[in-house]
């Protein structure tokens, strides 16, 4: 008799769905004994298949791996038409064809591809003796088991307004393969090991082991469990993933991913925007009035690009004063600027203004946004009267050349005076917090400036007394002072210019 000693080796293949695969343990041959002494009838029935390994464990979609050794065990028979034949693994058929006595066909490997249940796998042999026709036949099988799992992770809320916010997790995992395996491992690529207690990206985390991870049963054995994270962005889609890793009794490796989509939604920028005047009364036939343009982005989140600012006089802004576009407005912040213009009418006549701003939201630069805003200047009859000073020292009309001698002024009402001289002071008080701006109009000498002080006398008068003043070379010169505290303002006129001016200049302190 010819003893066969067959070295059986299980080889394991890892499917797409698989992270990581580990070699089973060794699976035990089946003895020579049993491949020379398995019952046959009739008794000249000489053929031998052997079909390992007998049992190994595949990830759902992986390839199952077989090793076939076919034997004609006889000492003097040679078989001829030997066929290898299997339903469940067509990959292992073969056409042996002869088989001489006391040999074996060369061992082979076949496969069965894309596994995606529990089967056991049947393995035929058969060839025939040439000289009496007698059939012999053999048959061995191996249990092919899945390991496979359903990962469902779910949201909650799914759609939150930009830039997103606090979202719960759910996640459950099921067993959905033939054998028992124990969870290793729950990960996200957006929030990392959901296992560690020490993930500051997870609150209220209810996948940690206790103290390890759960064993799942075959076939339907769950393992359910929460988190909360946050989700911040853009409008988009996010896909948030987890993937759970697990391993059956032989450490073979098996895992799969959960996704839930959370949308951010796109909240519509917005804009207010503020047009104010100053003075907002003026004489008949006209004047320069300052404009001041404010623009709030009211948006928590998203930046606009201004693109154009449309004056409905001036038409494009831009270089108007100190208005700039385009400009990127962030979100909260306020963009202010201000120009001069000449506002001409009749007297009892109303000149209306408005500026129209047009700008596009950063998430959607098509989203065009357009918001204006108006101002109403109301122009009055110029007043017969004319204000003179007392002729106190050395001047004909005006003898308020030093501070000493500021002469007195009320708030909102027009004064008008001569530049009859090279100085002029003014005070005023104001008794409550206003916002403050003195217009010094249709001073002809041009050349000069005016300063404002705040003090409460004239003496030792210093640079740090400042508030405010106005230096520039037109005829009319405003002096903005913002908001100010009840106190008393002292005025410096200063005509660099000439002196034998008949037509008077108008001097208002706006207070709103």
């Amino acid at each position: 008799m010819v003893l066969f000693i067959t070295i059986l080796v299980g080889i394991f293949f890892v499917s797409s769905l698989t992270a990581t695969a580990v070699a089973p343990k060794p699976i035990e041959q089946k003895p020579n004994s049993v491949l020379l002494n398995k019952s046959h009838s009739p008794a000249d029935n000489v053929l031998r298949v052997v079909l390992t390994p007998e049992t190994q464990s595949v990830p759902i979609g992986g390839t199952a791996i077989f090793n076939v050794v076919v034997l004609n065990v006889s000492d003097d028979i040679n078989l001829v038409n030997v066929t290898v034949s299997d339903p469940q693994a067509p990959d292992c058929n073969r056409t042996i064809g002869n088989l001489a006595a006391d040999t074996n066909f060369p061992p082979f490997q076949c496969n069965r591809m894309n596994v995606q249940a529990p089967f056991t796998n049947n393995i035929h042999v058969e060839g025939t003796n040439p000289i009496n026709s007698q059939i012999s036949t053999d048959d061995d099988s191996a249990e092919v088991e899945i390991i496979a799992l359903d990962v469902i992770l779910e949201a909650s809320p799914t759609t939150l307004p930009e830039p997103g916010g606090l979202v719960d997790f759910s996640l459950t995992i099921t067993n959905t393969g033939s054998l028992d395996v124990t969870l290793q491992n729950l990960n996200s690529p957006q929030y990392g090991n959901l296992t560690n207690s020490s993930n500051e990206n997870i609150s209220n985390n209810s996948c940690l082991p206790n103290p390890t991870l759960p064993l799942l049963a075959a076939n339907g054995g769950q393992f359910s469990c929460g988190f909360s994270a946050k989700v911040n962005g853009q409008p988009d889609e996010y896909d948030i993933v987890v993937t759970a890793v697990a391993t059956d009794e032989n450490n073979i490796s098996i895992s799969e991913s959960g996704t839930a989509t959370v949308r951010l939604s796109d909240v519509e920028a917005d804009l207010e925007v503020i047009l104010s005047a100053s003075p907002l009364t003026i004489y008949a036939p006209g004047s320069s009035v300052n404009f001041v343009l404010k623009i709030n982005n009211t948006s928590l989140v998203d930046s606009i690009n201004i693109g154009q600012l449309q004056d409905n006089v001036l038409e494009n802004l831009n270089g108007q004063g100190d208005c700039l576009t385009p400009y990127i407005l962030l979100a909260g912040e306020t963009y202010t600027c201000s120009y001069v213009d000449e506002v001409i009418g009749d007297a009892d006549s109303e000149h209306e203004r408005s500026v129209l701003v047009t700008g596009t939201d950063d998430d959607n630069p098509n989203n065009t946004i357009e918001r204006s805003a108006e101002v109403t200047i109301l122009i009055v009859e110029k007043p017969e009267y004319i204000h003179y000073l007392p002729l106190i020292i050395d001047t004909v009309d005006e003898p308020n050349n030093i501070c000493n001698d500021a002469f007195p002024l009320n708030t909102n009402t027009p004064y008008y005076f001569h530049a009859n001289d090279q100085n002029d002071w003014y005070t005023f008080d104001l008794d409550t917090q206003g916002k403050v701006t003195v217009s010094l109009t249709n001073f002809i000498p041009v050349i000069g400036q005016i300063q404002v002080y705040k003090k409460d006398t004239c003496e030792n008068l210093m640079t740090e007394d400042l508030i405010g003043f106005n230096g520039n070379h037109n005829t009319t010169k405003l002096v903005p002072l913002g908001t100010q505290s009840p106190g008393h303002y002292i005025i410096w006129i200063i005509n660099d210019g000439i002196t034998t001016v008949t037509e008077p200049y108008r001097l208002f302190i706006e207070v709103q």
